[in-house]
């Protein structure tokens, strides 16, 4: 089966951890990039659940750089997303990267 980037948003976080179609490495960027989008967005009960889905770090990296070079824990504090920026803290993201 070819990996196919598209279909990516509609596959469940189970989907994407049990998928025989994808590599560790792919996994582990889908589910990141899923993670800094939620971080994004604010939801901090999505943003648990997901952690707690991916297994926390074996699927998320935390400080994860989107094409912007910036982290969640950047995204979360520039939307003032306060609850969130402290979950990601709690969750072990870095204070001292920076974005481009």
């Amino acid at each position: 089966m070819e990996h196919n980037e598209l279909a990516d948003d509609y596959l469940s976080e189970a989907d994407i951890v049990a998928s025989t179609a994808l590599t560790e490495a792919t996994k582990r960027e889908l589910l990141s990039q899923r993670f800094a989008r939620t971080a994004s967005s604010g939801d901090v009960h999505a943003l648990e659940r997901l952690w707690e889905t991916c297994l926390g770090s074996k699927w998320v990296d935390i400080d994860y750089r989107d094409d912007q070079g910036s982290t969640p824990l950047i995204c979360a504090s520039c939307f003032q997303h306060s609850h969130i920026a402290e979950l990601l803290l709690s969750y072990g993201a870095s204070v001292n990267l920076q974005d481009n």
